[in-house]
């Protein structure tokens, strides 16, 4: 039997992590700061950060208003360009993250 995935979980996975080792997404180290990491990644710049109140990770698109969120909403943006939850799930698990 598989475990389920509770998806408020995903929230917590390292972004800057992800965005680096995974996406293989270029780290700006002089334009981040203690707030945040600047990333250019397929043409796209982007702005990640770690809230410390909740600790989650969370990006913004710095080239398009609409694209932010969690890692579940970069996938769903970015890699999948599709709303499915099922499908971010099992990227996830292809990529080894979960």
């Amino acid at each position: 039997m598989q475990k389920k995935i509770n998806l408020d979980e995903l929230k917590y996975i390292n972004l800057f992590n992800i965005f680096e080792s995974v996406f293989g997404a270029e780290y700006i180290k002089k334009k981040s700061s203690k707030y945040g990491r600047y990333y250019k990644w397929n043409g796209e710049k982007f702005w990640v950060r770690y809230d410390y109140r909740t600790g989650k990770y969370f990006y913004t698109s710095l080239t398009n208003d609409s694209d932010k969120g969690t890692i579940i909403d970069f996938i769903q943006n970015n890699i999948l360009q599709e709303r499915n939850i099922g499908k971010v799930v099992q990227y996830l698990k292809q990529k080894n993250i979960i």
